[in-house]
């Protein structure tokens, strides 16, 4: 096993076959591991592969992934890239990783799952949120971890974990994220980059160790957590037969990288702070790459460390296309009603809390409800309304940066959304303002092979690194629709604040009768 400290070696023997092979990049999400090979001017190969596993909830909030599962889909994504490509066994000359924030699967001194895989969407650690902020100054954590206390975060998944299943807690010898559990099962070693780290709640941004005192509320020792690294720490010792069935060396490097947030704002070359980065997958977010840790003294926004002393600096949601694919399944739409929306109506509204709120609220328990219903609200209105309330959850987010100082002249869109041009058309009538979708449909994957071509000196610059500055396709707004959304956009946040605030005033005409 081949750690940092043999760096040196490593790029040495990697760069003497530079430009005879390829680098992988590699992406475990929360639906699914994607795969996809790159050349060395950072240019895609072949097509990318992706392997899906169900997610597994329940009425009590469960939200979970079979470590089994997600093991089994990353063998094949790594697997079957190389295969449809026509490449020869040994050809990637590294893989560079790139994984959802905030997952985590307690493990045994073996290395075995005691627990299945916790995502960001499971709700049940909300009931050991009230008892943490209840032990911890919450915006003291906020300033120092550029995390609220929330359900999302680690700290409230192992204050859960101990008060509620106390025998897997006492048994765990390690608490690590989905791209830990990779490395330790790949290759029997696990380290955490300080942007995983960073995105769990439990790293402090301004010493870049584990915060002390989120640690001995948690009764929680540093050595049940992985070290930590920066991105471009570099894995090897891949076992024989495991790298014959992967086609891959076995001394071949496993850059660790980074978080899918941040390896997609690199992926889409959004990097400076100028260029917002939104995304609408299963969550949404909307995130800036700044310099230093900038955290929001109100504690709206998130703030988690990227990559070499960058910091991404926004703020998610947890219901974007997840919120779409709910309406979908639940009114039985065809292919072609999916993308046929109905027309704008004033009062009907839709608050997409479905698994809670996070930015800017970080309300756990808030769910999802339509107001304004009639008797002539149709499936299309419907649609239109959920796909309305995702794109004014991200413009609370937009609005916030702006607030704190962001003059944005370019919005880049990505995620699965991009393929609904009457999605993509609603967000920028909604937004008020032009709408990019970016050519790169992979950036989290991209983003990630670009940190493992730093790390072994085959870019020299984030710069060198920018890829294709062409929009795909271009939205602007519908000036008087987007006059109309302004009035709407009011009634939302009145709607959000008169029931889960408490709030009985606000500018809501004709919406007071439906809400109180």
């Amino acid at each position: 096993m081949t750690a940092g400290r043999s760096r040196g070696k490593i790029q040495a023997r990697v760069e003497r076959k530079k430009g005879e092979g390829f680098v992988l990049g590699l992406d475990i999400g929360t639906g699914s591991s994607k795969a996809l090979l790159f050349r060395e001017d950072g240019s895609a190969w072949g097509q990318a592969v992706s392997f899906g596993y169900p997610l597994k909830t329940d009425a009590m909030g469960r939200a979970e992934l079979d470590p089994r599962d997600v093991y089994r889909a990353t063998c094949r994504a790594i697997r079957d890239c190389q295969a449809r490509a026509g490449l020869k066994p040994g050809q990637v000359r590294a893989i560079g990783l790139s994984s959802a924030w905030h997952s985590l699967v307690a493990v045994d001194e073996a290395g075995k799952p005691l627990t299945a895989i916790l995502t960001w969407a499971d709700t049940r650690p909300s009931r050991a949120v009230a008892r943490l902020r209840s032990q911890l100054d919450g915006k003291a954590i906020h300033r120092a971890t550029g995390c609220p206390l929330h359900s999302i975060y680690l700290p409230a998944k192992i204050a859960w974990l101990r008060e509620e299943r106390e025998e897997i807690f006492r048994r765990a010898a390690r608490f690590l994220s989905v791209k830990e559990y990779i490395l330790q099962t790949m290759l029997g070693r696990a380290v955490v980059d300080y942007s995983v780290a960073s995105g769990a709640g439990l790293l402090d941004l301004h010493s870049r160790r584990y915060h002390e005192g989120l640690l001995r509320t948690l009764d929680l020792s540093s050595d049940r957590l992985s070290p930590l690294v920066e991105f471009d720490e570099m894995l090897q010792g891949l076992p024989a037969k495991e790298a014959e069935e992967l086609y891959l060396d076995p001394e071949v490097p496993w850059v660790v990288g980074t978080g899918d947030g941040a390896a997609s704002n690199l992926g889409l070359g959004a990097l400076q702070e100028e260029e917002l980065a939104l995304m609408i997958g299963t969550s949404g977010a909307v995130r800036l790459l700044v310099e230093g840790p900038r955290v929001d003294e109100e504690g709206r926004l998130f703030t988690y460390y990227a990559f070499a002393g960058r910091y991404v600096f926004g703020g998610a949601i947890n219901n974007g296309g997840l919120a779409r694919d709910w309406i979908v399944r639940l009114l039985r739409l065809s292919k072609t009603e999916e993308d046929r929306l109905g027309e704008f109506k004033p009062d009907l509204i839709f608050l997409p809390y479905l698994t809670g709120q996070r930015c800017p609220g970080w309300k756990e328990q808030a769910r999802a409800c339509f107001l304004g219903l009639a008797l002539d609200t149709g499936r299309e209105d419907l649609l239109r309304a959920v796909l309305e309330g995702v794109c004014f959850s991200l413009r609370e987010i937009v609005e916030i940066l702006e607030e704190l100082g962001g003059r944005f002249r370019r919005i880049w869109a990505s995620g699965g959304f991009t393929g609904s041009r009457s999605w993509c058309q609603l967000l920028a009538d909604v937004l008020g303002r032009p709408v990019d979708v970016h050519p790169e449909p992979h950036a989290s994957v991209r983003g990630a092979a670009l940190l493992a071509m730093k790390a072994l000196g085959w870019i020299s610059s984030w710069e060198e690194a920018g890829g294709e500055r062409e929009a795909a396709a271009y939205y602007r707004p519908d000036p008087q629709l987007s006059l109309r959304y302004e009035e709407k956009f009011a009634r939302f946040r009145c709607a959000y604040r008169r029931l889960y605030q408490g709030e009985r005033e606000g500018p809501a005409p004709g919406l007071a009768a439906k809400v109180l």
